[in-house]
């Protein structure tokens, strides 16, 4: 492995370690956001790369992978299905 896929793997798991402890702090956002879902709707949870600020919405299911294309490079984006306990977690 090259230096600097080296560089980037370990830049990539140092994010992945951030988003995580920002989500973590933004648990409550997210149940409540859970809590308030309806039939047909999931929660999408974002953190950006460069700010470090971490959000989560409702979006009708049909929606979901329109909304993850106009995710920033480098987000982390679990989605959070709030009837079931079951997280899918996509990166970019």
């Amino acid at each position: 492995m090259g230096v600097e896929k080296s560089r980037w793997v370990v830049e990539r798991a140092c994010g992945t370690i951030h988003a995580a402890e920002v989500l973590h702090a933004r648990a409550p956002v997210i149940a409540h956001v859970c809590a308030k879902a309806v039939e047909g709707e999931v929660v999408m949870a974002v953190v950006e790369p460069e700010c470090g600020v971490g959000d989560a919405w409702t979006v009708p299911w049909g929606q979901l992978r329109e909304r993850d294309r106009h995710l920033a490079r480098g987000s982390w984006s679990p989605v959070f299905f709030p009837h079931i306990p079951t997280l899918i977690a996509s990166a970019y």
